[in-house]
């Protein structure tokens, strides 16, 4: 891969990921769910989804963890493996207004490996390391 074409890849990646957090903060599952292949892994807090059917399921739980918040996501690092997928890992917090005040609730990692889809980037595996902050514990599963 030449340099054009990490420069065309890491922007797609950073498209793909924005496109992620504002679907997600703005609670829109449909758009969100098509991010992913048909047959993508989704790695989080302990529990594996397996295809685009089960991860719908767990962006189904989203509403568990409170209200939207909104994800900030910072130092990515794409990694072109030779002959392998293209991956990326990605730090990222959530902001929530809790008693009229903005805090972060959780914060963590974004592990990514692509797939490239005719003229699209989409999720092939994401594993999500979450660490909550104590106020933001999930209310339910």
């Amino acid at each position: 891969m030449d340099m054009q074409e990490k420069l065309v890849a890491e922007f797609a990646i950073r498209q793909l990921l924005g496109r992620y957090v504002h679907l997600v903060d703005a609670r829109r599952l449909d758009e969100c769910e098509r991010l992913f292949a048909e047959d993508a892994v989704l790695e989080v807090l302990n529990e594996t989804y397996r295809g685009r059917s089960e991860v719908r399921r767990w962006l189904d739980t989203l509403d568990n963890y409170g209200p939207a918040g909104k994800h900030m996501v910072c130092n990515h690092v794409v990694t072109w493996n030779e002959g392998g997928p293209l991956t990326a890992i990605s730090d990222f917090m959530v902001f929530k207004d809790i008693d009229g005040r903005w805090a972060s609730t959780s914060r963590g990692a974004y592990h990514d490996q692509f797939l490239f889809r005719s003229d699209e980037l989409l999720f092939q595996q994401r594993r999500i390391e979450v660490v909550f902050a104590r106020t933001a514990v999930p209310t339910g599963s």
